[in-house]
C-alpha cells in the first residue's frame, strides 16, 4: 500500500512538473508544427495573441515555419498587421485551467482564403493531445 501511494505521489509530481517546465510554453510551437499551410504562398505573417509567447517564442515559430517551406516569416503580436493582403495565420490560446487550453486558430489572406477553426487541449505528460476540433464559421 505503501508503494503505491509513493508511485501515485510520484505521477502527479511528475505530471505536474511536466507541465511547469515543458508544457505551458510549448501548445503554441506544437500547434504551429502540426499546421498545415497552404504551399502557394512564398511569405506568411504569423499573429500571436498572447505576449508571453510571443516574446519567448518569436524565433522558434520563424524557424518552424521556414521549414514548411516559406522565405519570408512575419510573427506579430496581436492584431498588428503589417500588409493584410498577404497570407496570414492567427493563433490565440485562452487557458481555461492549467491542464486544459482552448485555442483559436485561423488563415486569411483578403478576398481569398478564410478558414477558423476551434479547439481543445488537454495535457498528457510531456504533450498536449487535441480532444476537439471545429470549423468555426466566419460569417457568425
Amino acid at each position: 500500500m505503501k508503494n503505491k501511494l509513493r508511485f501515485l505521489i510520484i505521477l502527479i509530481l511528475l505530471y505536474f512538473f511536466s507541465y511547469i517546465f515543458y508544457g505551458k510554453n510549448s501548445l503554441g510551437l506544437q500547434i504551429i508544427e502540426n499546421t498545415t499551410f497552404s504551399k502557394a504562398q512564398d511569405a506568411i505573417q504569423i499573429q500571436i495573441f498572447d505576449l508571453e509567447d510571443y516574446n519567448r517564442n518569436q524565433l522558434e515559430i520563424t524557424k518552424i515555419v521556414k521549414e514548411k517551406g516559406f522565405k519570408n516569416v512575419n510573427v506579430n503580436y496581436a492584431e498588428n498587421f503589417l500588409n493584410d493582403k498577404s497570407f496570414s495565420y492567427w493563433l490565440d490560446l485562452e487557458p481555461l485551467t492549467p491542464f486544459i487550453t482552448f485555442s483559436y486558430d485561423g488563415f486569411f489572406k483578403k478576398d481569398k482564403i478564410s478558414a477558423a477553426y476551434e479547439s481543445l487541449y488537454i495535457w498528457c505528460f510531456f504533450k498536449w493531445i487535441r480532444v476537439y476540433k471545429k470549423e468555426k464559421s466566419l460569417t457568425s
